[in-house]
């Protein structure tokens, strides 16, 4: 993990711009200030589309609080460069969303906890301790390392992470049901077989019936070029690329000197060698990948993600329709892989406020990001109005009225029919399981459609409730579970370490393996000795000590 930062003439242009911050105001006024016109710097998630003054969704929140909006729209994928042009110019929208530049490691909350200190951002922290922030609070109470991972060096609160509310997922393989029943490896599609693969060879027999049943097409693609693609493989037979926390041990180890990594790399040789991956998996773009993946089931049979996306090349067909087997933990070289739990905390998208925005401004933008993790919030951004957009059924489940525009995805099941009570049950924050709590970064519009995560096809009778019918019934039995994952945070100078030996490891690492599963180079004793003794040579151990260092401390 590596501390953001900027040239030393950008560092110099945020000097000159602390000199006009003025101080951080001890009082939240708890009014909602009339004729507000909050500045927003949002990067919008690439399959919803812009998020502007005009979305449903934004339209509701300037009802609902009495603010404007204005926005500083950024494509994604340039959001972490113009990060770094605004803290240098110190013209700071009132409230942003940060976000990491392509050449920088570590997290976008580590913008918070450098600047922040430096007084480009309000702290939070006299604002919680006033009491102002209450359902900030209340959320932190529910998650045990949000605090630890949201305050700086300094001991100030400067930025609001995203946190998810399901219970995360672990990563496991999507199997196309459909095809594997066909193949006699489970008998029944709609009901779960956990037995059915527990092993690599169970993997591998299912994986060649699935080629049978697609003409002898490759069973497997990949979206995220080589690196993504391997770090996968690497997660679902309980490795890593880099330091992985061993739930066996309770220590950080080093991925590739583990006994699995090889296990790792020569089962992606023997897919390679059978036909099983596609011949362009390593450098395969999105675009390319969802071609395959939704249109002509060239690489359809397995999807290479991470256990929570459900994209298919059957038209319409999901869970629901009994199109998709998970595999859960395999037992690999005698050890059953547990995955640890990651911490629902998410540090990808924080929010920040702007210290030089005027008072009221910064009242407002506090008020309004401690709204986003109340219940009445995260509906209004994700699913809109209560009685407008959704309402309840008579037996109490929620769904869509019939003002939002029918799409195909939502099936008919999650719309309304039937009595509607008369009064509804009280919404609670355990009752709205709804994923992504604090953010701006997902919004819902009805012109368009529902949050992804709503509108996707569930067993479950009523829309919110899906991600925990597959964590209850997909994840629990599997046996999956290991010890939640440490929360830890690397010093100044163990993230120096990890970066600075970190990155020559990986370019040697990446091209080595690459040749092996390739088979440009043989997998044998000799080659795989050859290559732990040279990680073990470029410092592989004190990356792993820097780990357990910052373990010992969480603990």
């Amino acid at each position: 993990m590596k501390r953001f930062s900027l040239s030393s003439s950008l560092g110099l242009l945020i000097i000159l711009s602390m000199l006009v911050v003025g101080c951080m105001p001890a009082e939240q006024t708890t009014a909602e200030p009339e004729e507000l016109v909050l500045e927003l710097m949002l990067a919008p998630e690439g399959v919803f589309g812009d998020i502007t003054p005009e979305t449903y969704s934004m339209q509701l929140l300037a009802d609902r609080t009495g603010f404007n909006f204005g926005f500083r729209q950024i494509p994604r994928e340039f959001l972490g460069e113009r990060i770094a042009t605004t803290l240098a110019s110190g013209d700071l929208p009132d409230i942003m969303q940060l976000g990491l530049p392509a050449d920088t490691t570590g997290t976008p909350m580590d913008i918070a906890h450098e600047f922040g200190p430096q007084g480009l951002f309000v702290s939070l922290s006299d604002y919680i301790d006033d009491g102002k922030m209450p359902n900030l609070v209340a959320e932190m109470a529910r998650q045990p390392d949000m605090e630890r991972l949201m305050t700086s060096p300094d001991g100030n609160i400067y930025g609001v992470p995203q946190v998810r509310r399901l219970r995360q997922l672990r990563p496991w393989l999507q199997l196309r049901a459909d095809l594997i029943e066909q193949c006699g490896i489970i008998e029944d599609r709609w009901n779960g077989n956990w037995d059915a693969i527990l092993n690599l060879d169970d993997l591998k027999n299912a994986m060649l019936c699935l080629k049978d049943q697609l003409d002898g097409k490759p069973v497997i693609s990949s979206r995220n070029g080589f690196t993504g693609h391997t770090a996968n493989w690497a997660k679902w037979l309980g490795t890593d690329l880099t330091v992985y926390y061993n739930p066996y041990t309770e220590q950080y180890e080093y991925g590739p000197l583990m006994a699995r990594f090889r296990t790792m790399v020569e089962f992606m040789n023997w897919m390679f060698e059978n036909g099983v991956l596609h011949p362009e998996y390593a450098t395969m773009s999105d675009p390319d990948w969802e071609a395959l993946a939704r249109g002509t089931c060239e690489a359809g049979a397995i999807l290479e993600n991470t256990g929570w996306h459900f994209y298919s090349c059957v038209a319409n067909a999901g869970i629901d329709q009994g199109k998709f087997y998970p595999v859960m933990s395999l037992t690999v070289d005698g050890e059953k892989i547990l995955w640890p739990a990651p911490s629902n905390v998410w540090l990808g998208n924080p929010l920040v406020i702007s210290a030089s925005s005027s008072q009221a401004e910064i009242d407002a933008s506090v008020w309004l990001i401690d709204y986003l993790f109340s219940t009445e919030g995260r509906f209004l951004i994700y699913q809109g109005k209560e009685g407008v957009d959704w309402t309840y059924r008579a037996d109490g489940t929620k769904c869509y009225t019939d003002t939002i525009q029918r799409h195909p995805s939502l099936k008919e099941k999650h719309y309304c029919s039937g009595m509607i009570p008369e009064s509804p049950p009280a919404m609670t924050n355990e009752s709205a399981f709804i994923n992504d709590i604090g953010s701006l970064a997902r919004v819902w519009w009805p012109e368009a459609e529902p949050h992804w995560g709503l509108m996707a096809d569930w067993p479950a009778p009523e829309f919110p409730d899906g991600w925990r019918w597959i964590d209850d019934n997909f994840i629990n039995p599997s046996g999956s579970y290991g010890d939640p994952l440490p929360s830890i945070i690397l010093n100044e100078e163990e993230a120096e370490v990890a970066a600075s030996l970190g990155t020559p490891i990986d370019t040697y690492l990446l091209e080595t393996i690459q040749q092996m599963i390739e088979g440009q180079l043989e997998i044998n004793d000799d080659t795989w000795g050859e290559l732990t003794s040279t990680i073990e040579s470029m410092g592989a151990q004190d990356i792993v000590d820097a780990y357990n260092a910052a373990l010992a401390r969480a603990q």
